[in-house]
């Protein structure tokens, strides 16, 4: 899963975790291809689930310190309840992570990061520097 401009964000700390995220994904997807399903069942409840629910939620932080429910109230709506379904999502697959393909993991992470990033989050982050918060 390469890395995109458009995983960059106005705000530091999202550009650093999406980062983040998009590392730990490659990271799956290379143990998958060496066949080291354990290890990467490891990475997605140690370290993917930590931060993708970290990152969820100082999201919608800043999408409230940046007042965008005024700014957009209808994709406001639509952003906080894709975070709920994406963190019921990453937990779903934590409390049955022994049961799960892990190349379906690693395929819902890229979906996540590749289709909320660009449109979701798009959406909001030229309002983080109007509003001069690019430091998280």
């Amino acid at each position: 899963m390469p890395w995109v401009d458009e995983y960059v964000m106005q705000n530091k700390r999202l550009t650093k975790e999406h980062y983040r995220l998009v590392y730990l994904t490659n990271l799956i997807y290379h143990l998958l291809d060496e066949k080291q399903d354990d290890a990467a069942r490891d990475v997605f409840v140690k370290d993917v689930m930590p931060v993708a629910k970290r990152h969820l939620r100082f999201e919608i932080l800043v999408m409230n310190t940046i007042d965008f429910k005024e700014i957009n109230q209808d994709h406001y709506q639509k952003h906080c309840q894709a975070h709920a379904k994406l963190e019921q999502g990453i937990e779903e697959i934590g409390a049955k992570i022994n049961e799960t393909d892990m190349s379906e993991v690693a395929g819902f992470l890229q979906d996540w990061l590749d289709n909320h990033i660009r449109k979701e989050d798009s959406e909001y982050n030229a309002e983080i520097v109007k509003l001069g918060i690019t430091n998280g």
